[in-house]
């Protein structure tokens, strides 16, 4: 009977809800401050789907991520390792690349020509 009646303490349930501290923007600047810059439309894409630990806070100017530091530090020393196994393979990954230079100067660049100043020839007229 005193089993039934004993008050026992139960530890305390951890809430993970004050790890989500960081904004967008701070995150933003973390990833570039490790040379890694992205978007803040990409960190939206990293939350979604699921490479940063983040959580919808709704503000009166719409929905927000706030992400866990500790997820940021890891995808950053996961592109790190990314980039080390590039280099040292001999290939660049473009992905890896800075964003800016990455990007050909041209739409056209490396295209055939031809391709651009003509229009396709339907088969019916073939």
């Amino acid at each position: 009977m005193d089993d039934i009646n004993r008050d026992e303490t139960r530890p305390a349930a951890t809430s993970r809800d004050n790890d989500f501290t960081l904004s967008l923007e701070e995150v933003s600047q973390r990833y570039f401050d490790a040379g890694h810059a992205r978007t803040i439309r990409t960190l939206q894409r990293y939350c979604a789907s699921g490479h940063l630990d983040a959580q919808k806070a709704a503000t009166t100017t719409g929905d927000k991520y706030l992400v866990t530091p500790q997820s940021v530090a890891r995808h950053v020393s996961q592109l790190e390792e990314l980039r080390a196994l590039a280099l040292s393979a001999g290939t660049f990954a473009c992905r890896l690349a800075d964003p800016v230079t990455a990007a050909p100067a041209h739409p056209m660049q490396g295209a055939p020509p031809d391709r651009f100043l003509r229009p396709p020839i339907p088969s019916f007229l073939l």
